[in-house]
């Protein structure tokens, strides 16, 4: 017996060890690295109401709290797709096929408290199984004198089969009062549930029309829809945000009188929804081009507050505060920015004014010396550098040591199709920018780099129509 009990719990062990720490998979972190945010997010939200939960599809909010956004990604959900079901067999009593449900019911029920789970079909299909699991009768008393489930009575129809001889005709039992009650007890809710679907839904139809539209770039219609969308939802804040910006596009195109619209609608939107930096930041643009400085700096600086990891909002402080003659302030800011974000030494910003210059020299000579990579980013960032220098060799030794970190960052695909071109080994180059365009990543900032790479590449290799195709998709 204990032979046998290795034999199962070693390759369970194995299997559980594996996806908890990575084991090679191909589209995530290790998977308990990979849920601590959505799940420090989903408790932060559920201490908030334990009782009534913040409502559904607020899970981005939620995390807004424990993440900054940018740069990180507003997920949708916590993409929890999991639900155990009870399958009883005919020797379970009836309270078995009950707590099966029950539990079923209140993980679903509990996980909602901060997510929206209802539009995935690997959640509503078991769903309504286990209510037509509820909800079916007995199919004769001696089923109910015993207590016992059958899982195939459940779901027989209200067809009884009656032997008659040696032929079985179907004949129809009267329904009972007690089902005939129970399903009018449910016609309330189910008929509010439906109104409910088609109020949201008509908001949310005219809210697609207007993404169209300014895909189409006709942004005068676009933002007369999201104004429609948000008059038949006023409490729901992305319309009024969505309104909002297609406003300020119209007023950055040169219509003046949408300015005073665009700020408008997004203070309404940022009312209902004041955490994510993003709107903030927005607020601000606009209160800049409305000349507002001080109402654009303090929103700016809100921005930051929300999301302190984002660089571009530190920059953008930096910026204003530039304009306005601060100019110890911004050189602080600018640095700030810089380590954030040390790519952002190479933007062609700084030689464009005396005050910027200074930050990005200052911002280089305080740094400290180079020490030796530890982090797969560190690695790779010393292998690029390499590259540039032709130093190959070392270059190749670097890369390799950054893929037995982290096998599946974009930027080491990346490394290693640069060195490849430096190689004049082209579909070598081809095959990993590939693979740093298939990974997964936390950002669709992080593909931009690759892209245009492999642009180059199709440029280099004559294919002009590829490579502007892969010039829009960057530039997009």
């Amino acid at each position: 017996m204990a032979l046998g009990l290795l034999v199962v719990v070693i390759p369970l062990g194995w299997v559980a060890t594996r996806a908890l720490t990575f084991g090679g998979d191909a589209t995530h972190s290790p998977l308990l690295s990979s849920r601590t945010g959505f799940w420090q997010a989903a408790w932060l939200a559920f201490r908030a109401s334990p009782i009534w939960g913040t409502g559904p599809g607020t899970f981005p909010t939620d995390l807004m709290w424990s993440n900054s956004m940018p740069p990180a990604r507003p997920y949708l959900h916590a993409h929890n797709s999991s639900l155990a079901t009870r399958h009883p067999s005919p020797s379970l009593e009836s309270r078995a096929r009950w707590a099966g449900i029950v539990a079923a019911f209140a993980g679903f029920a509990v996980h909602s408290l901060a997510d929206d789970h209802t539009r995935y079909l690997s959640l509503a299909i078991p769903l309504v199984v286990l209510l037509a699991l509820a909800l079916a009768d007995r199919s004769n008393r001696e089923d109910a004198k015993n207590a016992k489930f059958s899982f195939h009575a459940s779901l027989r129809t209200a067809f009884r089969p009656v032997p008659v001889g040696r032929i079985t005709l179907p004949t129809r039992r009267r329904p009972r009062l007690r089902r005939r009650a129970v399903h009018a007890i449910l016609l309330v809710p189910s008929l509010a549930s439906l109104l409910f679907t088609a109020y949201s839904f008509r908001a949310q139809s005219i809210g697609e029309m207007a993404i169209d539209s300014a895909l189409d770039g006709n942004w005068k219609a676009s933002a007369g829809q999201f104004d429609l969308a948000a008059q038949a939802d006023p409490q729901f804040a992305f319309y009024w945000l969505e309104s909002g910006y297609a406003y300020g596009v119209l007023a950055a195109n040169g219509d003046a009188a949408s300015l005073d619209a665009a700020i408008g609608r997004t203070e309404r939107g940022l009312a209902l929804e004041p955490d994510y930096a993003l709107n903030h930041a927005n607020l601000g643009a606009l209160y800049w081009q409305a000349g507002r400085r001080d109402d654009a700096m303090r929103e700016m600086r809100r921005a930051v507050e929300l999301a302190p990891a984002a660089s571009l909002f530190r920059l953008n402080v930096g910026l204003f505060e530039e304009a306005t003659g601060d100019g110890d302030a911004a050189l602080r800011d600018y640095r700030a920015a810089l380590d954030l974000d040390p790519a952002l030494a190479a933007g062609v910003l700084w030689p464009t004014t005396p005050l910027r210059a200074s930050a990005l020299d200052g911002w280089r000579a305080a740094r400290e010396p180079d020490r030796p990579p530890r982090t797969a980013a560190q690695f790779t960032a010393k292998a690029r550098s390499e590259i540039a220098a032709g130093d190959l060799s070392s270059a190749e030794r670097d890369l390799s040591a950054a893929w037995q970190i982290d096998s599946q960052s974009s930027a080491v695909y990346l490394g290693f199709a640069e060195l490849a071109l430096a190689r004049g080994e082209l579909s070598q180059a081809d095959g990993y920018l590939r693979a740093a365009l298939w990974v997964q990543t936390q950002s669709n900032a992080e593909k931009v780099a690759p892209l245009l790479a492999w642009a180059e590449l199709a440029a280099r290799q004559g294919d002009t129509d590829a490579a502007l195709v892969r010039y829009r998709q960057a530039f997009d």
